[in-house]
């Protein structure tokens, strides 16, 4: 397979949009949003090592170091949603329970659930316009004991739609189709209202 180079080409939009990434895991999927006109104005991340790395890469961010799972950490992030109005959520939870190259998945872990808490984040923060939520390619057809036998995408896609996204788009996108020299298909879903 030959890679093409593709030419990254600078846009300024009419105005600049803030968002806030949920699972930042140090920054990577954020690498390239200021030269499109998205801010990242607030990030979350569990690790404190990761935390600064993040904070190297992008000194303009705040970085909420902790669980997004514990209410203090949420609350923060809920202050700095009301305070700064971003409109676009970025959203990875930890997809290891959802990969199939994962043979130890564990069907009663809680990490299965990070999902729950972008929803939650979302009903709190009505600024949102777009959310994207990224995760592992199985992630578009699996199944969770507590949602029986829909899908977590679907429940998500209903959620969303509750939510006031008019347009929400689930589809499998490979990373190699966007110029990255590694083939990683992953389950994308886009949300807009």
């Amino acid at each position: 397979m030959v890679y093409k180079k593709i030419e990254q080409k600078h846009y300024e939009p009419p105005h600049r949009l803030k968002a806030i990434n949920m699972f930042c895991c140090g920054g990577m999927n954020e690498f390239y949003l200021s030269d499109i006109g998205v801010d990242v104005v607030a990030a979350v991340e569990i690790s404190k090592f990761r935390a600064m790395f993040h904070s190297k890469l992008y000194p303009k961010c705040r970085v909420v170091v902790g669980d997004i799972t514990r209410q203090k950490v949420e609350d923060k992030l809920v202050e700095i949603a009301h305070k700064e109005k971003p409109e676009i959520l970025l959203a990875s939870p930890v997809c290891q329970e959802y990969c199939g190259a994962n043979l130890y998945k564990d069907a009663n872990s809680p990490r299965l659930y990070l999902f729950e808490n972008v929803l939650t984040h979302l009903r709190r923060c009505p600024s949102y316009k777009y959310c994207v939520i990224e995760n592992a390619k199985e992630f578009k057809k699996a199944k969770v004991k507590k949602l029986g036998e829909v899908c977590v995408s679907e429940h998500i896609k209903s959620e969303l739609e509750k939510l006031g996204f008019k347009y929400v788009k689930i589809g499998i996108q490979d990373a190699a189709d966007f110029g990255a020299p590694m083939m990683r298909n992953r389950t994308i879903i886009i949300a807009s209202k």
